[in-house]
Formats: C-alpha cells, structure tokens, sequence
C-alpha cells in the first residue's frame, strides 16, 4: 500500500482555528480549510495530528509491488 495524498491539521491556539489541509501526492493539487473550533475540539485535533505534521492518508495498493 502507497500514500495517494498528505492530510494535515494544525491548531492555532490563540485564535481557535483548525487549518486542514489536503494535498494528492501524484499531481501536487491542494486544498485547504481553515474553520474555527472551541478549544476542547482544536485541542483534540491536535492531539490526533500533532501540530506542523503531514500524515500519509488514503492509501492504494501498488500492483507493481506484487510478487
């Protein structure tokens, strides 16, 4: 299996944004999301994507890999 895009979130504190961002790893296309959440939600986020983070997500099978 083989990352097909890079997903991060990074809370900003002082301003209780969540930024999200998206990015398919084949084309470099990329999207973002910036929302506003209460504390105990950014702070939870936070602790699933740590901060400044790019995390590996929707994974494919590569068939060339395949013995």
């Amino acid at each position: 299996m083989e990352a097909t895009h890079k997903i991060s979130a990074v809370y900003l504190p002082n301003r209780n944004y969540v930024e999200l961002t998206w990015e398919d790893i084949d084309t470099e296309e990329r999207a973002s999301l910036t929302v506003q959440v209460d504390k105990e939600t950014g702070e939870a986020i936070s602790r699933v994507v740590p901060p400044c983070v790019c995390c590996g997500a929707v994974l494919k099978k590569d068939i060339n890999k395949i013995v």
